[in-house]
């Protein structure tokens, strides 16, 4: 009998063309970042953050729908972790990089509040002089980072120490273990009770906070 004949050969099937959700999308957070920063002193670096994660969002729906688009979960999962270390210390600014700021020696040089947005932040208040019944209040908040703050060894002191993930050791009381983690103690030094007094917040997003006494 004669052989059979050979079947035809299936037509390939027409790659489409690449997904352009990707670049679109990204193109469109930077627009959406380069407008934000405009407006600068009245929306914060986690406002900031968190309206490039909804054009990222925005655009993993549509490349859901289009078939695309997955490049946008690499984006997607740090944005969201830095929005939320954004939001859990909230600074105004966007600092990078180690800071490490100038040691005040009067009540009047404390700034009111000391900010990183990613990096490590010291403040160094052994040179501070309080007079007596005088009380000085200030806050330190790093986004993501490590906190260092060294206070004067005889100024009274009442200090809160937070991190929504990370370690506290505030003045040798550490934290429990838990997430946040927080310390709230007062302390007045090694001459006792009397003196000035300070009162001093520290918060981290994520990241170790530290308090001493200077020497």
């Amino acid at each position: 009998p004669e052989p059979a004949p050979a079947p035809p050969p299936q037509p390939t099937p027409a790659r489409g063309s690449p997904s352009k959700v990707t670049p679109i999308t990204l193109g469109l957070a930077l627009l959406t970042g380069g407008i934000a920063s405009a407006f600068w002193p009245t929306l914060s670096a986690a406002q900031i953050a968190a309206l490039l994660l909804g054009v990222v969002g925005l655009g993993l729906i549509a490349g859901s729908l289009l078939r695309g688009g997955r490049g946008l979960i690499l984006v997607a999962v740090p944005l969201a972790l830095l929005t939320w270390v954004l939001q859990a210390a909230p600074v105004s600014g966007f600092t990078l990089g180690d800071v490490r700021w100038p040691n005040p020696a009067a009540a009047a040089q404390v700034q009111p509040r000391y900010e990183v947005t990613m990096g490590n932040g010291r403040l160094d208040l052994t040179d501070l002089q309080l007079v007596q019944g005088q009380t000085v209040t200030t806050a330190v908040a790093v986004g993501m980072g490590q906190t260092e703050v060294i206070l004067p060894p005889t100024v009274d002191a009442q200090v809160v120490c937070r991190a929504q993930v990370g370690n506290v050791d505030c003045l040798g009381v550490s934290g429990d273990g838990s997430f946040p983690a927080r310390v709230d103690i007062t302390d007045h030094g090694s001459d006792g009770p009397g003196g000035g007094r300070l009162v001093l917040d520290v918060h981290a997003g994520m990241g170790n906070v530290q308090v001493e006494r200077g020497s």
